[in-house]
């Protein structure tokens, strides 16, 4: 009998491509540090190629992970690198799937939390509103609650979530080797009524595919604790007729599953399937499947790498054109990354507003911009690292050029002598410091020291001589206060008095303009193949163990 470890096996495969290739690294920032919030350091986001005239300056919404990230949890990140929200301040340490999604004619900020299980989740999703308070909060019914490959909100009615779900079940395997007392690590869905939680349908992968179409071939030493991934589900997507598009990695498929029965009206690709695929039209290991022009095209994120073998050169985004008259798939488009590289796991492909394409690089921790014809516009890396399946992950990258943030938390001021910080987790309308100062701690009896422009996440401003008392203020683009700090004493640093905020409510604070960025600094892409291995090998192997190969 083979004995068959599948962490330890997916770990050592991980660090044999690190020290195989040779790749180009990033030499940039990998955290900021700020004096007014000194416990944040969130990884950075450095630009590694220069913006396209007509790129659209935006926010970008990621969940970094990995031994090379000091503070996991929700991101978000002006397009030029600047931080705007971090969602450890609030107490989120692990998410995956951040991004804005819109809610009965909404944009609210989703994201799965819970705990990592050697590649799937057991957590909840959670809808929060444009002050960060969470409005929303719920899982699904079956064992370990929601999975944290999908929750997405289908386009189609705008108000139902779509949930996957892995646990473990005892099966009769025999047909594939096993011994009829077997471990099987299911994989399932259910689309729930957010605002009652009803769930409104369940499906699972076990009663409609064959076991033998996977390309993941039966673990000979399954058990409980290390049950047959043999499907692997990471997406799932709705059409307006009511059925389901549903991705399954370790198959190589994409499966059109009927609303009413469950049934598969049709599989597409892998070992078996019921179209005639281009020549180029391959995926494997893929993630991410989405409806596209009116659901005469599928979107989806080509890893062509799962940590074992590559079967490709390098991942790709790709949009896949679908003739369903003569069941034929012809490729539109594909996206490449900056460098040539199978991505072992994770990733998307994100359809913008502007028509342009996001991709996220997954287990690289990259994010570009495409134009439709998959001319790349922008670039960029989370946590300065290397292009290689490394110790920073991020599941998937999304965009938002709308998002407004109102945090309810008032804004952060630090104190040197005569110099002042200041900051404002989550707050994406300020446009203006001030700095008011006084003998009292009344923040009435304050008075003008100096005002500045916002900079970067945290602002840096000086006042001609020190004072008692401090407070700074956040102004938006129509010079209304959006709120303030505690009035701070100068002596000891401790808070004389509070601050406030104006509610979001307020129509005279909200923006209607588009997101403003600064200069984009290009962080310099190196070809050091000695950087790159010498920088990775310390948490490797525990980060492999611990996280990204089968995600």
């Amino acid at each position: 009998m083979v004995v068959r470890n599948v962490l330890a096996r997916r770990a050592f495969a991980l660090a044999g491509i690190l020290l195989e290739f040779i790749l180009p690294s990033v030499c940039g920032q990998e955290t900021y540090t700020y004096n007014s919030q000194p416990n944040l350091k969130p990884v950075a986001l450095s630009i590694t190629s220069e913006p396209a005239s007509d790129y659209e300056c935006g926010y970008y919404f990621t969940c970094p992970q990995g031994t090379s990230v000091p503070m996991p949890g929700p991101a978000i990140y002006r397009s030029d690198g600047d931080l705007i929200w971090a969602g450890a301040a609030m107490g989120i340490n692990e998410c995956f799937d951040l991004r804005t999604q819109t809610l009965n004619g909404t944009e609210v900020l989703t994201m799965w939390v819970g705990d990592l299980i050697n590649g799937y989740g057991a957590g909840r999703a959670i809808i929060m509103n444009s002050t960060y308070d969470i409005i929303y909060n719920f899982t699904s019914t079956f064992p370990n609650g929601a999975d944290l490959h999908e929750f997405f909100i289908p386009r189609v009615n705008n108000q139902t979530a779509l949930l996957s779900a892995y646990y473990v079940l005892n099966t009769n395997l025999s047909e594939v080797g096993g011994t009829g007392d077997d471990w099987l690590l299911e994989c399932a869905f259910q689309e729930i009524d957010i605002a009652t939680g009803n769930v409104l349908f369940s499906w699972n992968a076990s009663d409609h595919i064959p076991y033998s179409d996977s390309y993941e071939n039966f673990w000979t030493d399954d058990s409980e604790s290390n049950p047959w991934d043999y499907f692997h589900m990471n997406s799932v997507d709705k059409d307006a007729d009511g059925n389901y598009l549903v991705s399954s990695r370790h198959y190589h498929q994409v499966y059109k599953v009927d609303g009413s029965t469950g049934e598969i009206i049709w599989a597409m690709g892998g070992k078996n399937s019921d179209w005639d695929m281009c020549s180029d039209c391959n995926y494997e290991w893929q993630h991410h499947a989405r409806w596209r022009d009116n659901y005469t095209a599928i979107s989806l994120f080509d890893n062509a790498s799962n940590g074992d073998e590559n079967d490709e050169s390098t991942g790709r985004g790709m949009i896949l054109d679908l003739d369903t008259n003569s069941m034929t798939v012809t490729l539109r488009t594909a996206f490449y990354p900056l460098q040539s590289l199978p991505i072992q796991s994770q990733g998307n492909t994100h359809l913008l507003t502007s028509g342009y394409w996001l991709l996220g690089w997954g287990s690289s921790p990259w994010i570009s911009e495409y134009y439709s014809n998959g001319t790349m516009i922008y670039s960029a890396a989370l946590g300065g690292q290397n292009f290689s399946n490394g110790p920073v992950a991020n599941y998937r990258a999304y965009k938002s050029t709308t998002w407004q943030g109102f945090p309810k938390a008032v804004p952060d001021v630090a104190i040197n002598g005569t110099t002042i910080y200041a900051s404002w987790n989550g707050a994406t309308e300020v446009q203006m410091w001030e700095v008011v100062v006084g003998d009292s701690s009344a923040p009435r009896t304050l008075s003008t020291a100096v005002n500045a422009s916002r900079s970067t996440f945290e602002t840096t401003l000086v006042i001609p001589s020190n004072a008692p008392y401090i407070q700074v203020r956040a102004y938006g683009g129509n010079a209304r206060i959006l709120g303030a700090s505690a009035v701070v004493s100068s002596a000891n640093g401790t808070s004389a008095f509070e601050g406030r905020v104006r509610p979001p409510s307020s129509p005279e604070i909200i923006s209607a303009s588009a997101p403003s960025c600064g200069n984009y600094q290009i962080t310099q892409v190196t070809s050091s193949s000695t950087r790159a291995v010498g920088h990775f090998t310390s948490g490797l192997l525990l980060f492999a163990l611990l996280f990204t190969a089968s995600l």
